[in-house]
C-alpha cells in the first residue's frame, strides 16, 4: 500500500522510520530482522523535501517588529522608496550576504 503525503502534516512526521529503513537497505537487514516491532513508514522524496523546508522555515529568525515599524515610519515620511535602484541594490546585497 502506498500513502501519499497529501493531507499529512510533515512537521509531525518523524523521519526516524525512513532513516532506519534506509539503513536497513544499506546493511542488508530487512524488516523481518526487526521482529514484530510494528509498522514502518517510508516517506517519498517530496515529503522529505517538504519536511526539510518546514523545519528550515521554523528555524528562521522571527520578524523584528521594531525594524518593520521603523521602515513604515520612514515610508510614511517619504524617506524610504525614493530611489528604486538603490533599494534594489540593497535588497540584492542583503540576499547575497545570507
Amino acid at each position: 500500500m502506498r500513502i501519499d503525503h497529501k493531507g499529512i502534516n510533515p512537521a509531525t512526521v518523524s523521519l526516524e522510520s525512513t532513516e532506519r529503513t534506509e539503513a536497513d537497505k544499506r546493511t542488508g537487514k530487512g524488516s523481518s530482522t526487526r521482529g514484530s516491532q510494528g509498522d514502518s513508514l517510508q516517506l517519498s522524496s517530496e515529503a522529505q523535501l517538504l519536511h526539510s523546508a518546514l523545519k528550515a522555515a521554523g528555524d528562521a529568525p522571527a520578524t523584528r517588529a521594531d525594524k518593520v515599524e521603523a521602515a513604515r515610519q520612514k515610508l510614511a515620511a517619504g524617506e524610504l522608496g525614493k530611489d528604486a535602484g538603490t533599494l534594489a541594490d540593497r535588497l540584492i546585497d542583503d540576499l547575497l550576504e545570507r
